[in-house]
């Protein structure tokens, strides 16, 4: 028996003063997760969803007011809220709601059609640059009469 000596820390995390794995891997963790959030694609996706919020926003407006005085005009409602089953006065299942934002989803779907058409009609406008570029052609006449010149010993 040994005397002295405490006794080993079996199954204990973090007893030893000597271990910092953990506060190494947590400082490393929170530097990814920096990085991360950083990255231009992560704030790009984060500005399109504000812009999709925004833009379903707009075509529930457009389906309420303008759909609405359209069909108003011929005697009809765009808002399909008020269908469903009923019970006395009340909606037992509101299947008109449902339909509501369907019609608002296939117009959304339909202008980001129209929206991804005319960008890929644009990509297909611009010109690939053809061969390599002024300062391309330019390191490579350098690199091309560097190789050429004798040189000293040989």
């Amino acid at each position: 028996m040994r005397t002295g000596v405490p006794p080993p820390a079996v199954g204990r995390v973090g007893t030893d003063p000597h271990d910092h794995d953990d506060d190494m891997g947590r400082a490393s963790m929170i530097k990814e997760f920096r990085e991360f959030i950083a990255k231009g694609d992560l704030v790009t996706l984060a500005i399109a969803f504000i812009l999709g919020v925004a833009f379903a926003a707009v075509v529930t407006s457009f389906t309420d007011v303008v759909l609405g005085a359209v069909s108003y005009v011929f005697g009809a409602q765009a808002s399909f809220n008020d269908l469903g089953v009923h019970r006395g006065q009340n909606i037992v299942i509101p299947y008109g709601v449902f339909l509501t934002q369907v019609l608002n989803f296939l117009i959304i779907g339909f202008i980001l059609f129209l929206v991804v058409r005319a960008y890929h009609r644009f990509l297909a406008k611009v010109p690939a640059p053809s061969g390599p570029s002024d300062e391309v052609r330019l390191l490579t006449e350098i690199r091309d009469e560097l190789a050429a010149r004798p040189q000293p010993g040989r």
